[in-house]
Formats: C-alpha cells, sequence, structure tokens
C-alpha cells in the first residue's frame, strides 16, 4: 500500500473498532468529518524483498478515493522510489558496518 505520509508500507494488522477519538480529524489530512468511519491500521517498512515481490497497481484509481482513505495500492513509480530508498540505507548501514569493524582492528 502507499500513504500521502510514509509513502509504501506493509500493513500488519487492522483493527475492528472505529476511531472514537475526535482530536484525530486534526492530524490526519485525509479524516474529514466523524472519525468513526475510520480504523487504527498498523504498519511497517517494507524489507527490500517485500517490494520485490510486490506487483504495481495495473491502473490508478480516483484521486478522490486516494484522499478520502489516505491510502492506496502503489504503482510501479512509488514501488521503485521505496526500493531506491532501502537500498541506500542498506549501504549506508553496510559502509557503517565496515568503518566500525576497520576500526576495531586498529
Amino acid at each position: 500500500m502507499s500513504t500521502y505520509r510514509w509513502g509504501v508500507v506493509v500493513f500488519e494488522a487492522i483493527d475492528i473498532d472505529p476511531i472514537d477519538e475526535p482530536s484525530t480529524t486534526g492530524l490526519y489530512a485525509h479524516v474529514h468529518g466523524d472519525p468513526s468511519r475510520y480504523v487504527w491500521a498498523h504498519w511497517r517498512m517494507p524489507t527490500l524483498q517485500e517490494i520485490y515481490r510486490t506487483r504495481p497497481v495495473q491502473a490508478e484509481e480516483d484521486p478522490d478515493a486516494r484522499s478520502t482513505r489516505g491510502w492506496w495500492w502503489a504503482n510501479r513509480d512509488e514501488l521503485q522510489e521505496r526500493a531506491r530508498k532501502l537500498r541506500e540505507v542498506e549501504r549506508a548501514q553496510r559502509s557503517r558496518h565496515m568503518t566500525r569493524k576497520m576500526s576495531v582492528g586498529f
């Protein structure tokens, strides 16, 4: 899935109880009016392998549906961008690991 604020994410769980916190409308731009029309969803950033295995959406959704829900099926460009960012993070982590490993050897 893709979201306005976080980009491509993996949903792990979706609550069944409606949101009963009126202050929620100020936190999320897509929540309009009664927050009880929404439920909480628990998500995390995907792994690079999950991005590689994900098929992009074939037809773009109506922009009104996106703005109402706040999420949509990710397209090819969104998946490629998330993969690029994940590869950057992996390279940085490897580099830090190698630097630490080398500094311990001295």
